[in-house]
């Protein structure tokens, strides 16, 4: 992806909902995670970000649950997805990496050592 591409929000974590999991019709297993960020702003706008890892993935959800607590200022990298469904188009807002400001990170491109940010 290029960087012209990529979206970035700044804020702070508002909430952190509840963790789904499951598994996949192939049989691996699942976990998403939904939080919203606010911006700390004059006129601060929100976002409902969607984390979501399957197979050997599943393990950016526990990282990001482990590293990042509601209040803290974290930078989201997301992308931003649309799909179809009985005939209406839903949008999505799936954040990719989240980096504290303060605290470890949570990057959930591949990272070859092991290390979790």
């Amino acid at each position: 992806m290029s960087e012209a591409n990529q979206f970035k929000f700044d804020g702070t974590i508002q909430k952190i909902y509840e963790t789904k999991q499951g598994t996949t019709q192939k049989g691996d297993q699942w976990k998403a995670v939904e939080f919203l960020v606010t911006e700390t702003k004059e006129h601060p706008q929100s976002a409902v970000f969607k984390m979501f890892g399957s197979g050997d993935k599943v393990d950016k959800i526990d990282k990001f649950l482990k590293y990042q607590k509601v209040g803290d200022d974290v930078t989201v990298s997301f992308n931003l997805k649309t799909s179809e469904y009985n005939g209406k188009t839903y949008n999505g807002v799936e954040g990719w990496s989240v980096f504290g400001k303060k605290s470890e990170s949570t990057n959930t491109s591949s990272n070859e050592d092991g290390m979790p940010f």
